[in-house]
């Protein structure tokens, strides 16, 4: 019984570590409009211009957005898009 006790304590110590870290990798889903207000916020508290910040709806819209902001400017412009695979993975159809 004894032996049980403890293989039982450590089992439900080791779950609590592992929901513990699952905690920190969930993320609330939030719209490209939060995103904006966020990052505005973050700019106006450390004194960075948010100026340039555009906000799209999908990954799609974004790339189109980018291209017609970057034929503006002639020539042939470096489009960077950055992010998770997923994100960088929609853009690829695009081109």
């Amino acid at each position: 019984d004894n032996e049980y006790a403890e293989y039982e304590a450590k089992l439900k110590e080791k779950l609590n570590l592992i929901n513990d870290a699952l905690s920190y990798a969930q993320c609330e889903e939030m719209s490209a409009e939060d995103i904006k207000e966020r990052y505005s916020a973050y700019c106006a508290s450390c004194g960075r211009p948010a100026t340039r910040l555009y906000v799209q709806n999908s990954v799609k819209e974004a790339v189109a957005m980018a291209l017609k902001t970057a034929a503006a400017y002639g020539g042939n412009p470096l489009i960077y898009i950055g992010g998770s695979t997923f994100v960088v993975s929609e853009a690829v159809p695009c081109f």
